[in-house]
């Protein structure tokens, strides 16, 4: 360092964290081990106190070493800072170690140069405070590299977190939609068994009104008749519904597989439960309700009298002409 050296390095204004415009340029000069730092700023710069600072970059950090401070003046023989060229603000390093140098005015702006390839970014600068011992540095280098570390440590802690909670969160919402789809499906399917349950009944309803139509004599006083299961009744009938219980409905529609609901002319129904007449089923069909026997031809009956056990109910509060 104890040959001639001299160089200009431009001066350039960092606003929101991004290089603005040239601000100025600072004159370097070393002779005999001495480095003179001549301060040229703008006008608009000019009469505000600032502080110099040389800087060095270490594990992504810029590292400011203060070189002193002065008041910008427009006479340049002012603007002057004087440093030991090989132990520059007494802080072991040498010019040729730094990076570049950083400006701070009191009104808050910060301006920078640096004669290396990488930018410069305003919020990666911490100060260094000025120790007589180069040792004193390396200990609070050191501390600024654990605190980067330990800032690291938790971002990633922080990354890891917030991925598993997407995870948790994309999982959740896949699970939902799942379920989703699944009552879809499931409520296409009831419906498509209710359809069809509907279907079937109206069907038998055809066909025993055809049977009653060909067989006036089944219920004389009875202009339509239909074929329903118990559960029907909960829909057609609330007053009915009663008998959805019934035992020995049960009974005869597990048998059969159908009951028998007529309508008189009177606006009267006729609630008939198919099987066989003898003692022991008579027994049965008057304890639950059913205390009259008509007797008809039932599929599949060969020895024994068939029919229907049958009881008037009340008319029901919903027409099943619209059933057909």
């Amino acid at each position: 360092m104890n040959g001639y050296r001299r160089f200009i390095a431009y001066v350039y204004e960092y606003r929101n964290g991004r290089k603005a415009e040239n601000c100025g340029f600072i004159k370097l000069e070393v002779r005999e081990g001495k480095c003179t730092m001549e301060i040229h700023l703008h006008e608009e710069k000019q009469m505000e106190h600032c502080s110099i600072y040389g800087f060095i970059r270490k594990e992504g950090l810029i590292l400011g070493i203060w070189l002193g401070s002065l008041q910008i003046s427009r006479d340049p023989a002012v603007n002057v800072l004087k440093a030991d060229a090989g132990n520059m603000g007494d802080a072991g390093v040498g010019l040729d170690q730094l990076c570049g140098m950083i400006l701070e005015t009191d009104t808050g702006a910060f301006m920078g140069t640096q004669w290396d390839d990488l930018p410069i970014r305003p919020d990666h600068f911490q100060k260094l405070e000025k120790n007589e011992q180069t040792g004193q540095n390396e200990g609070v280098l050191a501390e600024i590299s654990e605190r980067k570390q330990e800032s690291e440590k938790q971002d990633n802690e922080q990354q890891k977190n917030e991925k598993q909670e997407n995870e948790q969160q994309k999982n959740k919402k896949q699970d939902n939609e799942q379920q989703k789809n699944k009552k879809q499906e499931n409520e296409q399917q009831q419906e498509g068994e209710a359809r069809k349950e509907s279907k079937g009944r109206e069907l038998q309803a055809e066909s025993i009104q055809e049977e009653a139509e060909e067989s006036p004599t089944l219920f004389p006083d009875c202009d339509q008749c239909w074929r329903i299961c118990p559960g029907d009744l909960r829909q057609i009938c609330r007053k009915n519904c009663v008998y959805c219980n019934n035992r020995f409905l049960q009974h005869g529609y597990s048998h059969f597989g159908y009951i028998l609901l007529c309508r008189q002319t009177d606006g009267q129904y006729i609630l008939g439960v198919p099987g066989i007449y003898d003692q022991q089923e008579r027994f049965m069909a008057e304890m639950f309700g059913f205390p009259w026997f008509k007797e008809w031809p039932l599929p599949g009956i060969k020895n024994g009298k068939s029919g229907y056990w049958y009881r008037i109910c009340a008319p029901c509060e919903m027409l099943l002409d619209s059933r057909r």
